[in-house]
């Protein structure tokens, strides 16, 4: 299974040039792509015309089952009705993955032909739908996807030698996840991200910085490296720009995320051809090409927010989290087991009990008074009084 079907620089461009476009299109019209990062993944995707239409697809039922369904009958709001949108949103994506065709497209032998793009895509579009109008979003995901497309191939025109897609999911060995369960992460990760937030102030990088930075725990140094550039990121942004540039907002965010990913993509390259650092060995994210641009721009934006501490430990947490919760999973409903269920349960636990605090605080009151409700009843009972309502 590829996530794209050209090689990893084409990928890069293309996110950071999205980036760009999303800002350009947003100063002009203020409306909004999904999210920044969106065209650029949708350029990727414009020579396979399927994936589009089931993005689409699933961002349309997501924003109905969400905003015009669950809404009415369920209080949704903020944070929390974006973390529903995320978690429909990747329940459809994991329903498409399962009954997929494969086939040939272009290069390929064998690709999912009818899936959509990404594990949270179709939610960002979803969100920017209720927003702002389903029309103008469809109108302004696809005009900046098909702009950023534009440059894109012509790259690959001249660079002809990097079209295929040499990294993707093939190397997926580098990570502690199969892919098929990475939207499970995503999901555990999304969760943490809004109790953290909500119970102790801290970030962990977006929704999904956790999900990711866990995955990557297979290799330290891939770890290290994400966080030096977050670090750098942080530092040049609030340090050196913001002081003499208006940057707030949308801008703020892009220009973490642009910054972040020239330094990345720099110092990914530096590795590979000045020290002679294999990228499978040092930063394999040629396996997940984008993760080394976006997640140090996310943990830099947070760190801008909350403090470096503070989303240091947040990650750290929401990490511990969610990818023992997953291979929990995994060990529960895989096909292959380790024997590690009880371990990473405890560890899940643990770190859960810390993450969702107040939840459990208030879940066990409620039990605990109900109890106490059903014990005075008894007692009444016994005595032959007339019992409370609990």
């Amino acid at each position: 299974m590829h996530d794209y079907l050209f090689g990893t620089e084409p990928v890069r461009l293309a996110f950071v040039l999205g980036i760009l476009a999303s800002m350009l299109y947003y100063e002009r019209r203020e409306i909004t792509t999904g999210s920044i990062v969106v065209p650029g993944y949708i350029a990727l995707f414009v020579a396979v015309p399927s994936v589009l239409v089931v993005t689409f697809a699933n961002a349309f039922l997501s924003h109905w089952l969400v905003h015009r369904q669950i809404a009415k009958r369920v209080l949704l709001y903020g944070r929390v009705r974006f973390m529903v949108l995320v978690a429909t949103s990747m329940a459809i994506q994991a329903v498409s993955l399962n009954l997929t065709p494969h086939g040939p497209w272009l290069w390929e032998s064998d690709i999912p032909l009818w899936v959509g793009i990404g594990y949270v895509v179709p939610a960002l579009i979803a969100h920017d739908m209720d927003r702002q109008g389903i029309g103008n979003t469809v109108r302004a995901v696809l005009t900046t996807g098909v702009l950023v497309a534009i440059p894109v191939m012509l790259a690959l025109f001249w660079l002809r030698n990097d079209t295929v897609a040499t990294g993707s999911l093939a190397n997926f060995d580098s990570v502690l996840l199969p892919p098929q369960w990475v939207p499970v992460a995503v999901i555990f990760s999304a969760a943490s991200a809004w109790a953290l937030l909500h119970n102790h102030g801290l970030r962990q990088g977006g929704f999904v910085g956790a999900a990711y930075v866990g995955m990557l725990w297979a290799g330290p140094a891939q770890v290290m490296f994400i966080f030096a550039v977050a670090l750098a990121t942080w530092a040049v942004v609030t340090k050196v720009m913001m002081p003499t540039m208006l940057l707030f907002g949308r801008r703020k965010f892009a220009t973490m995320l642009i910054v972040a990913g020239i330094m990345s993509w720099i110092g990914l390259w530096l590795g590979v051809t000045i020290f002679g650092v294999s990228s499978t060995a040092y930063a394999t994210i040629a396996s997940i090409p984008l993760t080394p641009v976006f997640v140090p721009g996310l943990l830099a934006n947070d760190m801008e927010r909350s403090g470096v501490p503070r989303v240091a430990v947040g990650t750290a947490v929401g990490a511990l989290f969610a990818l023992p919760a997953t291979l929990a999973v995994i060990e529960l409903f895989g096909e292959q087991r380790s024997g590690r269920l009880v371990g990473l349960a405890l560890v899940s636990l643990a770190a859960g009990s810390f993450i969702f605090s107040s939840q459990v605080k208030g879940l066990f009151g409620r039990i605990g008074r109900r109890i106490e409700a059903v014990g005075a009843n008894v007692a009444y009972g016994a005595l032959g009084r007339e019992p409370t309502r609990g």
